[in-house]
């Protein structure tokens, strides 16, 4: 006599953790950015709590400040840290 038993996918969803919607991610870390560094020409994206962000700044600092930044948000789970350096900035820097 076999004991088949039928294959079971088991989800676990923890009733105290709420995945928040993407665009609140989006627009609280937008908002974040804008206060924290002052910039405006960086982007976010986010897509199941995993944040992109994209855009030119003048620092490498000001790019690290963001990324930590938006880290820290509640429903974040990811960061891609796509900012840029104006070439300027670059330029500056090397030649001082």
């Amino acid at each position: 006599m076999e004991n088949k038993q039928p294959d079971q996918t088991i989800e676990f969803r923890s009733p105290l953790v709420q995945r928040e919607p993407d665009d609140e991610i989006a627009k609280r870390a937008l908002s974040l950015l804008r206060w924290k560094i002052r910039y405006n020409a960086i982007r976010v994206n986010a897509e199941k709590g995993h944040v992109t962000l994209s855009g030119e700044v003048s620092w490498d600092l000001d790019r690290e400040a963001a990324e930590h930044a938006v880290l820290r948000l509640s429903g974040v789970v990811g960061i891609t840290n796509l900012i840029t350096i104006k070439p300027y900035a670059v330029h500056h820097l090397k030649s001082a």
